[in-house]
């Protein structure tokens, strides 16, 4: 069974990006998937190679299952812990990869509803819902 771990998780991240000889004239020659990061301090949206995706698609999804069902809101500091509450992750950049590989993947989706003072993000993945509550 996998365990989270966030060198793991960055290490897959990083290795769904498209190598230099994939790329001419600064554009990728493989299919290509467009994700936006759901980390409210980040607003970039970056290229993952949709080949190296769909290879890694089963880690992810066992990945996606080892975080903690979410009935109510959270935040996304809450989901550096696993299911059974261990800490697995230090930084949320980690999670955010994790998350952007997932919505690439579309094994999950998410709603951003914008109210006065803070953001609503809802994530459905799988068999489950995940609600983060991001406090601006």
């Amino acid at each position: 069974m996998k365990k989270l771990q966030s060198q793991k998780i960055s290490e897959l991240f990083y290795n769904c990006f498209f190598e230099d000889n994939e790329i001419i004239n600064g554009r990728p020659i493989g299919e290509f998937t467009s994700i936006k990061s759901i980390n409210p301090n980040k607003n970039i949206t970056i290229l993952l190679s949709t080949m190296k995706l769909n290879k890694n698609k089963s880690i992810i999804i066992e990945y996606i299952d080892l975080l903690p069902k979410i009935d109510e809101g959270n935040s996304l500091d809450n989901l550096c812990f696993d299911r059974n509450g261990n800490k697995w992750c230090e930084d949320i950049q980690i999670l955010d990869q994790l998350l952007m590989m997932a919505l690439a993947c579309q094994l999950i989706s998410y709603t951003t509803l914008e109210l006065k003072d803070e953001e609503i993000v809802t994530i459905k993945g799988l068999e489950k819902m995940i609600i983060l509550k991001l406090v601006g």
